[in-house]
């Protein structure tokens, strides 16, 4: 996972809906209580995905950092055990101000997520994609 961050409100909320759109996409794509999925509809989810993930990228530029295995183990693990991650961390986007505020004081302790921690202290928007 890479970390970048932006100071574009405009394009914080577009990667923000990119990255629910892939989510939804990815569910779908891969569930196992939806049946004969059609193999147009599968080709339609597998491109969405790929343009998102190319898309975002491109709309965040140069990436602030890379999260090691280790650090993206513990990332996805925090999103698991926090409810308030899950719904701020868990969509890939920190809005900057009163929820960059409520993420780092959940995450001031764990050492190994300084990467995030450093690009909230940016002041900026900060995506984990």
């Amino acid at each position: 996972m890479k970390v970048y961050t932006t100071n574009d409100d405009k394009i914080a909320m577009d990667i923000l809906m990119l990255i629910r759109l892939n989510s939804d996409c990815a569910r779908v794509h891969w569930s196992q209580s939806i049946k004969n999925i059609p193999s147009n509809v599968k080709n339609a989810l597998v491109t969405i995905e790929e343009y998102v993930e190319q898309k975002i990228p491109d709309l965040c530029g140069k990436e602030r950092s890379v999260l090691s295995e280790e650090e993206e183990t513990i990332f996805l693990s925090a999103l698991k055990n926090n409810n308030t991650l899950k719904e701020t961390l868990g969509t890939g986007v920190i809005l900057k101000g009163k929820q960059a505020v409520e993420v780092k004081a959940i995450i001031k302790s764990e050492r190994t997520l300084n990467k995030i921690k450093e690009a909230i202290e940016s002041g900026e928007h900060v995506i984990v994609f």
